[in-house]
């Protein structure tokens, strides 16, 4: 049966299975347990054109329960089944099976879907409702074993590589202006799942696509793990204060001191050993200054960051990581030219703090449609068109940019002339890092706090 799931793009699922207890209305995929595909064509082709839409779906399941630790699939072939589970380190499949032959087993795997236990398909075990509260526990210290936190129905989740996000809070903590760690527990393993199962003589498909959008560098060709031999984790972080998202900001003042204390947390972060990494406005949020920080704006999620100490350097340190629309562009010019990725820098960061002033000064404002710009152009799938597109903006600085100012920030435009000329030069040309950026750092800082005075008549020295 054809099933719309409710979704932006309204997904057409030819089979799944949810919950009875849920109404028959369009399901959600925060409710979908098994997903399947059928066609009549029994080519190669069509077969991974089902596994792409199948990954596709578990995509929508895995944003929708970030807690989810594995989902089932399967597709049908004309006369031929595949059954599939998906967990966050890939896919494995039982192989192609004929319906006719098999069809013990056929029957048999359908009605195991019916029949599984909530930790059977995967979902989520740790979090409980009372009323209309979800609370989740999380193992604490020796004093306290376990903690208790009432969480909103959606958490955040983000893919890790090398070091996590625990490692640099920990090694941080605390620093004015980040948030704090609080605790964390491992909630899946790849092998808790998988256990020992064999996948040295595994069959992979080249899904990669042909045309060229993203170097990750010449070093990284050759994974030093083979993807299918690396036990991945699930792992959940309480972390505080709670914010709010930087486009929430009901002030210019309360915008700009956002920022301008985010940067300083950045800077108290590199004074640790920690380099962010992947500036941008979702990893700025507002905050109401307590005894202990009276940072008005904070940066939040480290997992992209780079150890410059010891015990926190990692292989992934070169690997074009971040967020694209935010990247500075030496990062993206030396990607276009296919060279390895360069190592990131403080200017990369300081350069992205003014992509995240720029997008709030044209996008957060709601103004008629008619007067309404983005910088999306930024953040296409192509990344030459990205760079060129870049560096065409940062270059005609006042046709591009400063002419699509919202009418609230338009007396920001002189803080936008100054950050550019402290980034760029007087002609908008130079974009790379150079030899000591605590420059930048203070001149960013100086040309912030003085559209501060000018908007309070006082300077808030911290």
């Amino acid at each position: 049966m054809k099933s719309t799931v409710s979704t932006a793009a309204n997904a057409q699922v030819d089979f799944l299975i949810h919950s009875i207890e849920l109404s028959d209305d369009k399901p959600e995929w925060k409710d979908v347990k098994v997903v399947a595909e059928f066609t009549k064509q029994t080519d190669t082709s069509a077969r991974k054109a089902k596994f792409t839409q199948l990954s596709r779906y578990v995509r929508e399941i895995f944003c929708a329960q970030p807690l989810r630790r594995f989902v089932h699939c399967f597709f049908f072939l004309k006369t031929k089944f595949e059954l599939w589970i998906f967990d966050r380190t890939g896919a494995y499949s039982s192989g192609l099976k004929s319906i006719i032959i098999e069809k013990e087993l056929f029957v048999r795997a359908i009605s195991s879907y019916l029949l599984m236990t909530d930790e059977d398909l995967g979902l989520d075990l740790s979090t409980s409702q009372v009323g209309e509260n979800t609370f989740v526990t999380i193992k604490g210290s020796n004093d306290d074993p376990t903690l208790q936190f009432q969480i909103e129905p959606k958490p955040i989740i983000r893919p890790q590589k090398g070091c996590s996000e625990i490692d640099f809070l920990k090694v941080a903590l605390p620093v004015r202006g980040v948030v704090n760690y609080i605790t964390s527990d491992e909630i899946y393993r790849k092998s808790d799942h998988l256990g020992s199962l064999d996948f040295t003589d595994v069959d992979a498909w080249d899904l990669k696509t042909e045309t060229f959008i993203i170097s990750r560098g010449t070093h990284l060709m050759q994974p030093t793990v083979n993807p299918c031999n690396r036990d991945r984790k699930l792992i959940r972080i309480a972390i505080a204060p709670r914010g709010q998202p930087l486009k929430t900001s009901k002030t210019t003042l309360e915008f700009v001191v956002g920022i301008r204390d985010a940067i300083l947390g950045h800077r108290r972060l590199y004074d640790q050993g920690i380099l962010h990494g992947d500036i941008s406005e979702g990893n700025i949020i507002l905050t109401s200054p307590t005894a202990n920080d009276e940072s008005k704006g904070m940066l939040i999620d480290l997992d992209y960051s780079v150890g410059l100490i010891e015990s926190l350097k990692t292989d992934d340190e070169l690997s074009l990581t971040g967020t694209m629309k935010f990247m500075a562009i030496e990062r993206l010019v030396n990607a276009v030219e296919k060279e390895p990725t360069i190592q990131r820098t403080i200017r990369h960061d300081l350069e992205s703090f003014f992509y995240v002033f720029l997008v709030g000064c044209i996008e957060f404002e709601v103004v008629p449609e008619s007067k309404s710009f983005n910088l999306d152009s930024w953040c296409t799938k192509y990344l030459n068109s990205n760079c060129v597109t870049k560096i065409g903006y940062i270059s005609a600085f006042e046709t591009f940019v400063l002419k699509k100012f919202t009418p609230s920030f338009l007396g920001l435009k002189d803080l936008a002339k100054s950050l550019r000329t402290i980034l760029f030069g007087k002609h908008g040309h130079n974009f790379t890092t150079p030899y000591d950026c605590s420059l930048m750092y203070n001149e960013m800082i100086e040309a912030f706090n003085k559209t501060i005075e000018q908007i309070t008549g006082k300077i808030d020295f911290r």
